[in-house]
């Protein structure tokens, strides 16, 4: 009986100790949700920086040529730090756009506008009918023409068209230098004044400057600066300050090609306007 007692006893101890460590154990607690992630902002829309380096280093800037390749090693594209803006104080980068798929060349008498910049009123003109409209091979380019080449000449010249918008794209004095600079005489030596002609007047309300220079040409941007430039070449250029913005005109080609074609770029200058 006693026996019986005993093992009574010890199992109600037990029972006691086990309800004791429940009670004292704490309660689990529930799983901590992790706070909601912020939704990812969408990049922004990169710079046509192929774009900018097509205009500014093309046409012999060598300032900006270091800048630029960095900007394009740099997964942003950002110009190095402190660095000014290209093509002068009021130039940005132009933002990325081109034609919308299945969109007809410009071309002669088309209305020009910017990719993206609605508020820029259209420049109009009558090109030649012998100039022969091509794709825009990069967003800067409004329009392009092959100029066919003369009898004796090997190569054909190309007229190009840039406008950047308003406030980009660079002060007259400074793209007429620069290019200028492209050109040196037959002893290697820069072009005098007597070799550039250069003009100043209005058209349609527009003011408009041009310019014809000759000699031998190097291009930076197609490595040509580093090597024998092209003997003979010459450029027929011109500037419509409007007030969306500068627009430029850029031809380039063995000179008696250029030459065949000086009168029909002239006619077409005379048919500019917004």
């Amino acid at each position: 009986m006693n026996s019986w007692i005993k093992i009574f006893a010890v199992g109600c101890g037990l029972c006691f100790f086990v309800v004791g460590m429940a009670c004292e154990r704490k309660p689990a607690q529930p799983a901590k949700t992790p706070p909601p992630t912020a939704p990812t902002a969408a990049p922004a829309p990169g710079n046509d920086m192929k774009g900018l380096a097509e205009f500014l280093n093309k046409d012999g800037s060598t300032g900006g040529s270091t800048a630029m390749n960095s900007a394009q090693k740099s997964p942003s594209g950002a110009l190095p730090p402190g660095h000014p803006p290209l093509g002068g104080a009021t130039t940005t980068q132009p933002a990325d756009g081109g034609l919308p798929p299945g969109h007809p060349p410009l071309g002669a008498g088309q209305p020009m506008m910017p990719p993206g910049d609605e508020g820029v009123v259209p420049l109009k003109y009558d090109a030649p009918a012998e100039w022969k409209s091509q794709t825009p091979s990069s967003a800067m380019r409004k329009a392009q023409f092959l100029l066919p080449r003369a009898a004796d000449d090997k190569e054909d010249g190309q007229m190009i068209v840039f406008q950047f918008g308003k406030g980009q794209g660079g002060a007259v004095e400074m793209n007429i230098q620069r290019w200028v600079g492209m050109f040196t005489t037959k002893d290697g030596q820069p072009v005098g004044n007597d070799g550039v002609k250069r003009e100043t007047r209005e058209v349609n309300g527009l003011k408009v400057t041009t310019l014809d220079v000759a000699g031998n040409f190097a291009d930076a941007m197609m490595g040509m600066s580093t090597g024998a430039p092209k003997e003979n070449y010459r450029m027929l250029a011109a500037i419509i300050e409007t007030p969306d913005g500068p627009w430029f005109f850029k031809g380039v080609g063995p000179n008696a090609t250029m030459d065949s074609h000086r009168e029909g770029f002239i006619k077409m200058l005379d048919t500019i306007k917004r």
